[in-house]
């Protein structure tokens, strides 16, 4: 469930204390995962490491669990505020993480990529 940069559970831990909840809202986003390691497959055609592409696609999932999201919170979201609205709120809770992800990984492609998966 650790997948992020070390410098990254200081700072969750600053911003959200113990979250028991976490581990709940992480197996959610299981389906999420999957979804993100196909996206990103399409690196290895450019060089990159299949267990880069791997971290990547699990930090995808980590980062949106720790920002408060599960698989309920974003069906719901989606269908009752609708794509446009969905996609500013995980924008503007994954932005209090920014510090937190890995290089290669952006909010904007987790944001894009969460929301083509809902539809």
């Amino acid at each position: 469930m650790n997948s992020l940069p070390q410098q990254a559970y200081p700072i969750l831990q600053n911003l959200y204390g113990e979250d028991v909840e976490y581990p709940r809202r992480f197996s959610t986003l299981h389906e999420v995962y999957l979804s993100f390691q196909k996206k990103l497959a399409v690196m290895a055609n450019f060089g990159y490491d299949i267990n880069y592409i791997e971290t990547l696609a699990k930090s995808g999932r980590e980062l949106i669990a720790r920002s408060g999201w599960s698989i309920e919170k974003l069906t719901q979201a989606y269908s009752l505020i609708g794509k446009e609205e969905t996609n500013n709120r995980l924008l503007n809770d994954l932005a209090r993480l920014t510090n937190c992800f890995p290089q290669g990984l952006t909010a904007n492609f987790l944001v894009s990529s969460t929301l083509e998966f809902l539809e």
